[in-house]
């Protein structure tokens, strides 16, 4: 019987779809930085790693024409959210760190990489221009 539940159990969750993370900050905030960004150990403090906070109240003040504090990143131009401009935008860059390492380790540190629907979500909230929505 046990053995029974347990399958069943892991059948459930492998089959449970990831939510779908549409290109605006309320769902990537929903279902990326409150899921894998925002611990009190990485940006979930004040100051967060990289003096940053994605806690949801201070998430987009803090990301959205705001420079990096990566000294190089800043020298070449970057924002951490460049709004229409995805590839000027280091949040971008650090998800995709595992394709162009230049600046930064891969984001989320530490976790699973990002699935490549929500970097294209986050990509398109990004080159729809960013908006508080």
């Amino acid at each position: 019987m046990n053995r029974i539940a347990c399958t069943l159990c892991l059948f459930f969750f492998a089959c449970t779809a990831a939510p779908v993370v549409e290109p605006t900050h309320t769902s990537i905030q929903a279902n990326v930085y409150d899921v894998s960004c925002n611990a009190s150990s990485c940006h979930g403090a004040d100051p967060g790693e990289g003096n940053l906070n994605l806690q949801t109240e201070t998430s987009y003040s803090a990301i959205v024409n705001v420079a990096p504090d990566d000294a190089d990143a800043q020298g070449d131009g970057f924002l951490l959210v460049d709004p229409g401009n995805p590839d000027n935008s280091f949040l971008y860059v650090t998800l995709m760190a595992e394709t162009t390492p230049a600046y930064a380790n891969s984001m989320p540190k530490g976790s699973v990489l990002l699935d490549a629907e929500t970097v294209d979500a986050i990509r398109q909230w990004i080159a729809d221009g960013a908006l508080d929505n």
